[in-house]
Order: structure tokens, then C-alpha cells, then sequence
């Protein structure tokens, strides 16, 4: 290990940003994907309803009003030149997102998963692109920073 420390060396868990709704959302559905790639996911009606609590308090946030604004303004996408609501950013995050799709096997990935919970495949994670997750499972042992 070429880093002596982790790359949090510190967090408050204190911060506001621990105790918004939308971060804690965030983090229950964290724990709702097989990290294994190649088996496909199966979520309980309770990891469902976190899907939609998750997507329907991000799409009330100001930043998410902002984003529907511009995509209605300046989105390229077919999809975006859609959005009419809220409800349309919902189901338009939903797609991107949380649909599954299939990367070895069927519906064993989703685009939450890759990029927010992370993959291991063959023993090494790909994706993982999210701070928060990182945090917590380097909190947990799970991973080891490297340095850089």
C-alpha cells in the first residue's frame, strides 16, 4: 500500500450534508445491488420504494428545478426536449439509471450501480465514481486507497 493514510482522513458525520433527506436517501440505496457482476439483481418492494423516494425528493431539490430548466431550454436529447415536469425528470432519471441492463449476464447492472455503489468483476471494482460510497466502505475495510 503505497498511501500511509486513507483518503478520508476525516468526515463529519455531523455535517448537514449527512442529515439531508436526499443524502440519506441516497445512502439506503446503497446496499440494494450484488457487487458481483454477472448475477443478476432482484430488489424487494422496499428497495423499490427507496428508488422512488430517492428520485422524488432529488427532483423537488432547487438544483434539480434548475437542471429540468435548462434541459427544457437547451437539451439535445430527444428525451430531454420532452421534459415537461418533475415527473418527466423522474422517469427520465428512473431510465438512466435504474433500469438494468445487461453486462454479463441479463439485468445484472444499472447505471446507479456502476457509476454510485460500484462493481467488482474478477476481483477488481470498476466504477465507484462517488465520494460518498467510497467514504463508507473505506470506513467499513472494504477498499483501500491507493494514493495516486
Amino acid at each position: 500500500d503505497p498511501c500511509d493514510s486513507p483518503l478520508f482522513a476525516s468526515c463529519d458525520k455531523n455535517h448537514a450534508f449527512w442529515k439531508s433527506p436526499v443524502t440519506k436517501a441516497f445512502v439506503a440505496l446503497l446496499d440494494n445491488y450484488e457487487r458481483e457482476t454477472g448475477k443478476a439483481e432482484v430488489f424487494t418492494r422496499t428497495e423499490k420504494r427507496e428508488m422512488d423516494e430517492f428520485l422524488d425528493l432529488l427532483v423537488a431539490t432547487p438544483h434539480m428545478r434548475f437542471v429540468l430548466e435548462y434541459l427544457q431550454r437547451h437539451g439535445r436529447d430527444a428525451r430531454a426536449k420532452k421534459l415537461r415536469s418533475a415527473l418527466d425528470l423522474k422517469h427520465l432519471l428512473f431510465d438512466l439509471w435504474f433500469a438494468p441492463y445487461r453486462r454479463f449476464k441479463p439485468n445484472d447492472s444499472s447505471g446507479f450501480e456502476h457509476v454510485f455503489v460500484g462493481e467488482e468483476s474478477r476481483g477488481a471494482i470498476t466504477g465507484l465514481h462517488n465520494w460518498v460510497q467510497f467514504y463508507l466502505e473505506e470506513k467499513k475495510g472494504n477498499v483501500n486507497y491507493l494514493g495516486w
